[in-house]
């Protein structure tokens, strides 16, 4: 499993970022966690790649350029990609904050 520290810096190298998205799940089944959060965060992820990706679909009905649809297609690969990686980091520091704040009180 990569830790946390790593996956951050990941999340900005193209394409690489999709291998955060196995570590969120795999950081679900290894801690136990409940399934309801990550169904929670799985419709934030969803919902943040219908706001990418209807503008890109409206546009492509309103021009009736393939190559302009190509070129948008490429353009909002990264932004996609990286709207997830963050979204998955950030449930995963989350529950490390939450995880963190029970030991030190109950210490």
């Amino acid at each position: 499993m990569i830790s946390l520290k790593k996956q951050k810096v990941i999340k900005y190298i193209p394409i690489i970022q999709f291998i955060t998205l196995f570590c969120w799940g795999g950081y679900y089944r290894k801690n136990n966690l409940k399934y309801r959060d990550y169904f929670k965060t799985f419709m934030k992820m969803v919902v943040f790649l219908l706001v990418i990706n209807i503008p890109r679909m409206i546009l492509h009905f309103v021009f009736n350029s393939d190559s302009l649809d190509i070129i948008i297609f490429y353009i909002s690969i990264y932004p996609c990609f990286l709207g997830l990686a963050t979204i998955a980091v950030a449930d995963q520091e989350h529950h490390e904050d939450a995880i963190k704040s029970n030991v030190s009180a109950g210490a």
